[in-house]
């Protein structure tokens, strides 16, 4: 049985905005845990006297303490799950957060919680296997090893006795057709001794792959120095001044000037658009710097309707302008205010369910 931690605190609208707020206190207060009244009492108020009025006035207290992360109830929620998780990890027990209203709901938090359990079961599964294997691997070996030092003792063996064939031979006619017997045996016993060996190169070859040390850590630590390079190099260009770096794992670890503990999930979601096109410029750098084809094409999709802020889109085009050269570069957008950015625009409508180009 695997277990698990659900955080579950009281809720927090998703906006200060009074459309969330209004959402927020409509599930809250009808809840008749919260109003003690018959049903038809709790709706009138709530519908007739508090909704109409009250959401206008609690969004304006909200906005006063709202951050640019969000709100600080879900804001210090998840830096307490964040901590919990770092806390728990040797116990391999997962950390998840909950709203009783609002978002994300328990049964979310449920479900997110049973998929991070069974995905540490299935790594579970997997390691055992591995282990299997890997202890199968060793006893092929080990009996490869006797099977070989029978093979020795023979070859021993056989030249003892193509020795004392040679010094006590009197009738040569004869003792030279023993000889090449023996030698001919001799000859089979090397080449099965030959192919004995190929076969134990093949497992040792096996066991370098499976090991926790094998081929593919040794190609991520080659690369690792040249990914971190590039990934804060582009970082750097969008004014982002942290030092954002991967493991063999590929697990962030980031060092800010402002603050000690930091994770991708405590930026805001303007800094995490800045992390995402570094590091998509960084894996394109590495493909054109570790491969023998170059490619000359680059499609971005959307980019600046998401959530990258204003002075990140001025940052972004300086670097797809003047830092990404001899490439033919597209960018597909439902913002009209940037046309003036580009050397060159091409615009889609959609009729009749399908994009058809207008100029």
């Amino acid at each position: 049985m695997k277990t698990g931690l659900l955080l579950i605190n009281l809720g927090t609208p998703d906006s200060p905005s009074t459309a969330d707020v209004r959402s927020y206190l409509r599930e809250f207060l009808s809840d008749p845990r919260v109003i003690d009244l018959p049903f038809l009492g709790r709706w009138l108020l709530l519908n007739l006297i508090i909704l109409p009025f009250r959401p206008r006035r609690s969004a304006k207290a909200y906005k006063s303490i709202w951050t640019e992360e969000g709100s600080p109830l879900k804001v210090e929620g998840m830096k307490l799950t964040s901590g919990l998780n770092q806390f728990l990890k040797q116990d391999k027990v997962p950390v998840v957060l909950a709203m009783r209203y609002g978002n994300p709901s328990i049964d979310k938090g449920l479900k997110e919680l049973e998929e991070t359990i069974e995905s540490e079961r299935e790594r579970e599964r997997l390691f055992t296997k591995l282990s299997k294997e890997i202890t199968k691997l060793n006893n092929g070996i080990s009996q490869n090893n006797t099977r070989i030092s029978g093979f020795q003792r023979q070859i021993r063996d056989l030249e003892s006795e193509i020795q004392r064939i040679t010094e006590q031979s009197k009738n040569r006619n004869t003792e030279h057709e023993k000889l090449n017997e023996f030698r001919e045996n001799l000859q089979k016993t090397f080449e099965n001794l030959a192919d004995k060996k190929t076969e134990i190169n093949y497992y040792d070859f096996a066991y370098s792959l499976l090991r926790d040390d094998g081929v593919k850590t040794k190609i991520i630590k080659k690369y690792l120095p040249f990914i971190n390079q590039q990934i804060n190099r582009y970082l750097q260009m969008m004014d982002f001044y942290i030092n954002f770096t991967l493991d063999e794992e590929f697990k962030e670890t980031v060092q800010s000037p402002i603050h000690e503990d930091f994770s991708y999930a405590s930026f805001s979601e303007g800094e995490k658009m800045r992390i995402d096109l570094a590091l998509l410029f960084t894996w394109r750098e590495v493909a054109r710097v570790k491969n023998s084809v170059n490619t000359n094409l680059l499609i971005m999709d959307e980019v600046f309707d998401s959530s990258l802020d204003g002075f990140g889109t001025e940052e972004f085009l300086k670097i797809i302008r003047y830092i990404i050269k001899d490439a033919n570069i597209f960018v597909i957008s439902h913002k009209t205010d940037l046309l003036d950015k580009f050397e060159s625009v091409i615009k889609f409508d959609k009729v009749k369910g399908f994009s058809r180009k207008i100029s």
